[in-house]
């Protein structure tokens, strides 16, 4: 039983770390950046000059473009990742950090209400299904426990969103 959760650790750590390279190379190869978008209007006006925007590319790591670069920067990435430090948000001007902690306890709400709601529809219905084996009961619950598993999260959600919020 061991082996096999570390085997199944390994393996998803190989795959968090091809899922990494990826991400990162499709971002990096994005015909524009953060940067440029950010700063766009300035520089049409004349209120920043092109070699201010280079030097906030390099501040944030992004002004090479080629495979060194790409590289470089990806390997720099993962060296602050190991050291616990997730560099700056573009967005919010913080450090990521700071960003992911003051709004992961709303996602931990969540997942908290939807795992109680899960158990709550869940454990009854389970309980019906197996004492009543082989009737429209158990078939009808069988059907639409395939369904709820079978549909996208996001499909489903828009679903339930529409029929609570807009349908009631």
């Amino acid at each position: 039983m061991l082996k096999y959760i570390v085997k199944r650790l390994a393996i998803s750590i190989l795959i968090l770390f091809g899922v990494s390279i990826i991400i990162y190379t499709m971002v990096r190869l994005m015909p524009t950046d953060y940067v440029d978008n950010k700063y766009a209007s300035q520089l049409q006006s004349g209120t920043i000059k092109q070699e201010d925007i280079d030097r906030f590319k390099d501040l944030y790591g992004i002004g090479d473009t080629s495979f060194k670069g790409i590289a470089g920067g990806y390997i720099k990435w993962v060296g602050n990742l190991l050291k616990g430090d997730l560099g700056l948000s573009f967005k919010y001007e913080k450090p990521v950090n700071q960003v992911i902690t003051e709004n992961m306890w709303i996602s931990f709400a969540i997942a908290l209400v939807a795992t109680i709601l899960q158990f709550l529809l869940a454990i009854p219905l389970g309980i019906s299904s197996a004492t009543h084996q082989y009737s429209i009961r158990d078939y009808s619950v069988t059907v639409f426990t395939m369904i709820g598993i079978s549909l996208p999260t996001y499909f489903f959600a828009a679903i339930v969103i529409k029929v609570f919020s807009v349908d009631l």
